[in-house]
């Protein structure tokens, strides 16, 4: 769940802010260190109601600081070289929602890419967040076992103070992280992340064990089992917290699900729920009212009056309500639902709202098309983190190499996959044949066909097994529709050994159309050795239209220039009516590739394209040229550039030669923008004479 500030949140903050000597908020539930102690070993937990342990220590040479402390009294200084400063000697653990804020000054300006640790704990899920290392210089990182790292960028800047705020949505399956108040970009969460430590020892704060730790200054360190809304984060970090009396927050929307894995639509009455916590110090009486109120992307509030049923709702207890009037969800597309209630005794209202990102059709729903995925918004190489909207299979496999890999280098085991991506630039995603496990599923965002009436999906696989026929693995493309989200097994596929090329495959899935799919590579390690990785790469999804032009035909006439494309968004190896494009800047290499039969002359024409211009049955059509020679019935202004035929000059290269195939190059001279001139081959072969397709050239 993402949450927004309101207009009305924003204006508290903004006043909390002005305020923040004088004013006081609630305290966190879990952990809330002030160290506004200015001597002695131990510092006071005043989280409400906290967790059962002892009084925490301060300890390995940390010591209390009254002249730079953040907020209160005191602050912590870390400056020991191992050992953890702060021990909180609690069990920590959280099942579902949470955040952590922290107070940091960093003093460590003599290697700003040195690893610091801030907190963690090895024994939750090896929970800790750190500077340095693999997070780079002045950055903070946030990560724990099944977790997608948060990186927070000039997050420790040296001789200052910096807040830092970390939001866990176990439903809306992010992670938010903050900076001085102001909210970074979302990253994405296979996991609800629960944290379930064991060590009596509990969270070191200004460590992480005997890891190196922080070197500095550490102030307010407060975690919360609740995701803090970005009004609370900004209006909060500024200010010590207390308890209210009576407090009533929306701790988070529930209803409608935001729907992140499926690719499910909505209703047009669908139930918008939400959750409600005593975040006060005395209980509630059954009975207790409250104004609740909803929107739908900013419009008309739905508002409504709702009465508390449990006999006595406790601090930190939670009650859910549902609104009676049904919100219209039917359309494809993404909501923002806000919820907000007046509660007459509560004095912060700076919980008194929550949101909801609920996605029809899936979050990072695809409707633009062509859709083209390179995979080289990765910036890791040899990461399990996928891009953006897509996932990894949870229900496929677990282990080491049960996950797709994002590489721009050769895979680990050299000759048994590519050695860099389709293009030679970027990332390429591929399945490590260490592994051994009948399918490794790496599934696309929400896909939404209504617009394509015939979609086709291309995309470029490596697969080269060197001990073929032996350890083969396998390729597959399902398709996933919703609603009801039913898998349709190998559209494509399965694809085995190749060669050590990228080729390109393609597949039509008109079945799908005004449906909302997911794509599912689905891989196979299980061959019987390690000698067969699986990639892809340059991936598309169109509405395929067939060309007018003259198709390839092959194994007779085949004309490629600078990998050329169909109509349809396919090289000449898918075998789409033409015409062909290809752009060729000036100075840049063309080359002419042509297959047909061994040893076979080619006769190369260049003309204004005119697709369908001539058909010749039995040999192909011609689409170049100006108008028909009633005469001849061929179409007149072709001129010819090369004749395989004529033993001279470059002629006798324009022939497909012993391994029918044959390639010729030229520099491109420099031209004006715009279409140049339309190549078309015509190739002699044993049956007589064949019109290959034909390929225009663009200058940029």
């Amino acid at each position: 769940m993402r949450i927004r500030l309101r207009p009305f949140g924003l204006l508290v903050a903004m006043m909390l802010l002005a305020f923040s000597s004088v004013l006081e908020a609630q305290r966190p539930e879990l952990y809330y260190y002030r160290f506004n102690e200015t001597s002695g070993v131990t510092t006071n937990d005043l989280a409400n109601p906290g967790l059962p342990g002892v009084t925490a220590i301060v300890t390995n040479g940390a010591v209390f600081n009254s002249n730079l402390q953040r907020l209160g009294a005191a602050c912590v200084n870390t400056i020991p070289a191992t050992g953890a400063p702060v021990q909180t000697n609690k069990v920590f653990t959280a099942s579902g929602d949470w955040s952590v804020e922290i107070w940091a000054f960093d003093n460590d300006n003599s290697d700003p890419t040195a690893l610091r640790y801030l907190f963690g704990d090895q024994t939750a899920n090896s929970f800790r967040c750190f500077r340095g290392g693999i997070a780079g210089a002045n950055n903070i990182a946030f990560r724990m076992t099944g977790m997608n790292d948060v990186i927070v960028p000039g997050g420790a800047p040296f001789a200052t103070w910096a807040h830092l705020c970390f939001v866990n949505d176990s439903r809306a399956r992010t992670v938010t992280p903050y900076l001085n108040g102001v909210a970074l970009p979302a990253v994405p969460q296979t996991n609800a992340l629960p944290i379930l430590g064991t060590a009596t020892s509990g969270l070191d704060i200004g460590g992480y064990n005997t890891a190196v730790p922080w070197r500095g200054l550490i102030d307010e360190f407060r975690f919360w089992n609740r995701a803090l809304t970005p009004a609370e984060v900004a209006g909060q970090m500024n200010i010590q917290l207390k308890n209210e009396v009576n407090e009533m927050a929306v701790t988070s929307v529930t209803a409608p699900l935001s729907d992140q894995v499926g690719c499910s639509t909505f209703s047009a009455a669908e139930t918008i729920s939400f959750e409600i916590e005593n975040t006060g110090t005395t209980a509630m009486a059954a009975g207790t009212t409250f104004q609740a109120s909803y929107t739908i992307n900013g419009g008309t509030p739905v508002t409504e009056t709702f009465m508390t049923t449990t006999t006595s709702l406790t601090i930190g207890q939670k009650e859910l309500f549902s609104f009676a009037t049904p919100a219209n969800l039917a359309a494809v597309g993404t909501y923002t639902i806000d919820v907000s209630i007046v509660y007459g005794p509560d004095l912060i209202p700076l919980n008194n709202a929550n949101q909801r990102i609920a996605s029809s059709g899936g979050e990072n729903l695809v409707s633009t098309f062509p859709w083209i995925e390179t995979f080289d918004s990765v910036t890791l190489n040899g990461s399990q983190l996928a891009p953006l909207g897509w996932r990894q299979d949870p229900a496929d496999g677990a282990g080491a190499d049960a996950d797709w890999y994002f590489r721009n280098i050769s895979t680990p085991t050299g000759g048994t996959g590519p050695s860099s991506d389709h293009t030679g630039g970027g990332y390429y995603a591929h399945v490590e044949d260490d592994g051994n496990f009948a399918a490794v599923n790496l599934i696309s965002p929400c896909i939404d066909l209504s617009s394509l009436p015939n979609p086709r999906v291309k995309f470029f696989v490596h697969s080269n097994n060197p001990a073929f026929p032996t350890g083969e693995n396998f390729l597959s493309l399902d398709v996933i529709s919703f609603p009801g989200g039913t898998v349709t097994m190998d559209v494509l596929g399965p694809i085995g050994h190749i060669g050590t090329s990228w080729s390109e495959v393609f597949v039509d899935i008109p079945a799908f159309s005004g449906q909302i799919v997911q794509l599912r590579f689905r891989g196979r390690s299980d061959g019987g050795s390690n000698s067969h990785d699986i990639a892809i790469d340059d991936l598309a999804v169109f509405n395929y239209v067939p060309g007018t032009g003259q198709p390839p035909q092959a194994a007779i006439a085949v004309l490629d220039i600078n990998a050329a494309q169909s109509p349809g968004l396919s090289g000449v190896g898918s075998l789409d009516n033409g015409p062909y494009t290809t752009t060729i800047p000036g100075g840049d290499i063309i080359s002419f590739e042509m297959k047909g039969e061994a040893n076979q002359p080619v006769v190369l024409l260049f003309g204004a394209l005119n697709p369908a211009i001539a058909s010749f049955p039995g040999i192909g059509q011609l689409d170049i040229g100006g108008p028909i020679d009633p005469m001849t019935g061929i179409p007149t202004l072709i001129q010819v550039f090369a004749d395989g035929t004529i033993p001279m000059g470059f002629n006798p290269f324009f022939n497909t030669g012993p391994a029918a195939e044959n390639s010729v190059y030229f520099t491109m001279p420099p031209f004006p923008s715009g279409p140049l001139t339309t190549f078309q081959g015509i190739y002699f072969w044993t049956g007589g004479v064949a019109i290959s397709n034909a390929v225009e050239i663009l200058i940029p």
